[in-house]
């Protein structure tokens, strides 16, 4: 029954709801939201379960949808007073903090005993806060209104609540309270000189420490944001600009020229002028007005959970104020393409302002993940006229970017843009317990909304008692880098079916048995070489035979017989080991990120340091690279030249040179040893060994099975180290003598190139090179996406050579690495648009089955 309930109409039309959308009939809407109710009973049903504590056995109650508290919810009564009798702070508090809290209560009580107790609400009233006119200190009157008598009297204000705090002081009715900071900027700077102002504003209109009242006027949000004449954006005052100067001063200045210099309100308008026209016309500097601009995007109104229903919500354009500075919506769309080319042009793909990296550092993002922030405010700019109003959850829970003080919030400050079955669904209600009601979007958004990729947006778990092992945390979604593959988007693609269903408390899945699980490996946390060590470590151990794989010859390298037998014997050695575990040729960064993100396909030229090795080795590299060094260093060969005969040394440079150099990095210690036992075993430790003799009678006709044979010994000595020269050590040694010198050579010039990886002076020269040098400039930042990518993940190979990559956010579970047959495997891990089900090439679908999690 409950799988037929996936809304079809939402995950296979289109992303952008219209008004016909939400013209539902009531009694339709009321008998859909019954029917959603009923399955979240089943879903999530009331049951007990048995905890042993010692000699004793209690029962402690799962979550359970049917023992929330409906009475508040659905009720339509006046709530009740608050009772604030004999409220103290605890105990054992330092003086400080206990001074500090004994205020905020004093405060609260006053509100509610001198203000609040006289003006009760009921379901059809609302408060209004009217700011008198004139300067110094502020004085409002708080009334009450019917929604019917207040539509279009008021102005809705929407801004950032900050420190709950209260350290300012204002008159309310003639009692003097005290409010935060925030609320005292927008009122000063909204108020007016000779008329009053009427607006509603929350932390006011509603007393925000009656938990039954907030309940019953959250629901009333829609009606107040839509029966506002204007909704007012306060961003802030110039008093809390940054240093660098009155930044959103100027940009604000900016956005009123039209109206100043009489210039055409209309985005053509503004096609055909130059980029830097708009700036002078106006004389203002235009890095000024960018940086006003980044600031204006880091504000932190954007990052509030209510500001997509305060502004989708708006009848009328919505106003933007800086102090008392206001402008049009229509204004901000029209100047945001411009400004995010302008500031582009000034900032983008190069390294930005130190003052742009703090405010960067102060949110924690990179700067790919800022310009995807700009977009993000683009598109919300943008969609409120394309949706109505309205949006999908779905949608907006796979991007959304906000934080609320009451997690609760992230529902409830949500619901009145989603259509009319889900507000019926989620009606607010404060005292819910919080992980019910995540467990309830859960349900809703896998079994109506069909959405079965909410897992890996959100992958944090609840943990306690009685709590399922899916459940998740809403309050962390995953942020992906620009490098993630990300699972298909289902809206787009409705022939993805995805069954999930929730019963019982079990989420059920319906997938496929792929493969075993043959290893598992942890990235941690760590510093960029680190983790380009552990990912080399994992790709050296399962994937090394891939240069030889993919090695295209060119029509010099195919008349060279030495060169071809040498892929010959690599091609036959390497492509399977010995407990038939599939080696694939695909490279690592290759299956584990997105394609066009710039990132190279081996993970040695993330080294920001590469190019200086293969200068150091082969005496190759841009005239950059090379002006780090003096004369006498361009003319004495490299490191690696010389080596091996003029037959291979190709075949070294372009083979297996990079291997060899970034073993030298990452994995020193084993391939020193490999070198080192190679020339004592005893196969072909003595000149006069049957080995060497051998070879000196072989003949050409029997060189083929000769190459076969090489191999297969070379792969049985490496069998369990990490080298890829030995191959190509015996087949240019025609004796004894030759080999231990070839051998001797490389050895040292490991223990040189190690060297250098560890010179701080090669850091120095890499510092001077990034603003030189772009190659050099792109590797510090694919080593940069690369730990962004990679940290905290895990990897895993299957044994017909599938390869996996946990979601970002995924935690191991203990014993993760004991993998059995049962093991199931997200496959939409693998590139490539997902058509159903789609595997990599030459591994075979196993049966369907249901797999149940708890």
């Amino acid at each position: 029954m409950i799988l037929n309930l996936q809304r079809q109409s939402l995950a296979s039309t289109t992303t952008v709801a219209t008004d016909q959308d939400h013209d539902n009939d009531p009694e339709d809407e009321a008998l859909v939201a019954q029917y959603v109710r009923s399955s979240l009973d089943i879903a999530l049903p009331k049951i007990k379960k048995e905890i042993s504590t010692g000699q004793a056995t209690g029962n402690e109650p799962a979550l359970a949808y049917g023992d929330m508290d409906r009475g508040i919810v659905f009720s339509t009564t006046t709530p009740s007073a608050t009772s604030h009798s004999n409220v103290l702070p605890p105990a054992g508090l330092p003086p400080v903090v206990q001074e500090e809290l004994q205020t905020i209560l004093s405060n609260y009580l006053t509100w509610d005993k001198k203000l609040y107790a006289d003006l009760r609400l009921d379901p059809e009233s609302i408060r209004l806060v009217e700011i008198r006119p004139g300067s110094g200190q502020i004085e409002v009157d708080l009334i009450k209104k019917s929604l019917d008598e207040a539509r279009n009297a008021y102005e809705a204000l929407s801004y950032t609540w900050g420190s709950p705090t209260p350290k300012e002081t204002i008159m309310v009715n003639g009692v003097k309270v005290q409010i935060n900071e925030w609320l005292f900027g927008a009122l000063s700077s909204l108020r007016l000189p000779n008329a009053k102002r009427c607006l509603w504003v929350d932390a006011i209109c509603i007393n925000q420490a009656d938990i039954a009242e907030r309940s019953i006027e959250v629901q009333k949000m829609g009606d107040i944001y839509r029966l506002a004449k204007t909704v007012v954006v306060f961003h802030g005052w110039p008093s809390t600009t940054t240093p660098a100067g009155s930044l959103l001063t100027a940009l604000f200045k900016f956005f009123s020229r039209s109206v100043n210099n009489g210039v055409s309100d209309t985005e053509s308008s503004q096609a055909n002028i130059d980029v830097e026209d708009p700036f002078r016309s106006c004389g203002l500097d235009r890095s000024i007005v960018c940086q006003g601009f980044i600031d204006f995007c880091f504000r932190p109104w954007w990052g509030r959970v209510w500001t997509m229903q305060e502004f989708y919500l708006a009848t009328e354009e919505p106003v933007w104020y800086w102090g008392n500075t206001g402008v049009s919506n229509t204004v901000l769309k029209r100047d945001m393409p411009l400004l995010m080319t302008a500031s582009w042009e000034l900032y983008g793909g190069k390294d930005i302002l130190p003052w742009i990296s703090r405010r960067l550092e102060g949110r924690q993002e990179t700067p790919d993940q800022f310009s995807a922030e700009i977009r993000r405010i683009f598109d919300m700019i943008g969609r409120r006229h394309k949706t109505h109003g309205f949006d999908i959850p779905s949608r907006l829970y796979r991007s959304l970017s906000a934080q609320a003080t009451d997690p609760r919030d992230l529902v409830y400050g949500l619901r009145e843009i989603f259509d009319p079955v889900f507000r019926r669904v989620f009606v607010p209600d404060y005292f819910m317990q919080l992980e019910l009601l995540y467990a309830c979007l859960a349900v809703f958004l896998i079994q109506f909304e069909g959405w079965g990729d909410m897992l890996w947006w959100y992958p944090h778990r609840f943990q306690g008692n009685g709590l399922p092992s899916w459940l998740p945390d809403f309050t962390k979604r995953v942020v992906p880098a620009v490098t993630e593959i990300l699972p298909g988007d289902h809206l787009s693609e409705s022939h993805v079916q995805l069954k999930l269903v929730v019963l019982n408390h079990a989420l059920h899945v319906e997938g496929y048995r792929l493969d075993n699980v043959e290893a598992f490996a942890l990235i941690g946390n760590a510093t960029e070489l680190d983790v380009l060590r552990e990912l080399w470590r994992f790709e050296a151990t399962f994937n090394r035979s891939r240069l030889y794989s993919i090695h295209v010859s060119t029509e010099e390298e195919l008349e060279n017989l030495e060169f071809n037998r040498f892929l010959a014997i690599c091609r036959s050695g390497t492509s399977q080991d010995n407990s038939s575990i599939y080696h694939p040729v695909a490279s690592l960064l290759d299956w584990t990120t997105k394609s066009n993100t710039g990132l190279p396909s081996t993970l040695p030229e993330c080294l920001p340091y590469w190019d200086i090795l293969m200068w150091h080795a082969f005496r190759i590299g841009s005239k950059a690279v090379s002006e780090q060094f003096d004369e006498d260093d361009r003319n004495r060969p490299g490191i690696l030249q010389d080596i091996f005969s003029s037959n291979l040394s190709n075949a070294f440079r372009k083979i297996i040179a990079a291997d060899f150099i970034a073993d030298c990095v990452f994995d020193w210690d084993p391939l020193e040893y490999v070198l080192e036992y190679f020339a004592s075993m005893l196969l072909w430790s003595d000149g006069n060994s049957p080995y060497w003799q051998s070879m000196a009678e072989r003949k050409l006709s029997e060189r083929d099975q000769w190459d076969k044979e090489l191999a297969t010994i070379v792969s049985s000595f490496l069998a369990s180290l990490q080298a890829t020269s030995p191959d190509l050590v015996l087949l240019d040694a025609s004796e004894h003598t030759i080999f231990i010198h070839i051998l001797a050579q490389l050895r040292s010039a490991g223990e040189e190139l190690h060297r250098l990886s560890l010179d701080w002076r090669v850091q120095a020269q890499v510092d001077d090179l990034k603003t030189k040098d772009e190659t050099v400039a792109a590797r510090v930042r694919h080593e940069t996406a690369v730990k962004a990518h990679f940290n905290g993940r895990s990897l895993f190979w299957t044994r017909q050579g599938f390869q996996g990559l946990t979601a970002p956010g995924v935690e191991p579970c203990e014993g993760a690495d004991d993998f059995n047959e049962e093991q199931g495997v997200d496959m939409r891990t693998w590139k490539g648009k997902a058509k159903a089900p789609q595997v990599p090439e030459r591994v075979e679908l196993g049966e369907k089955s249901l797999f149940k999690f708890t």
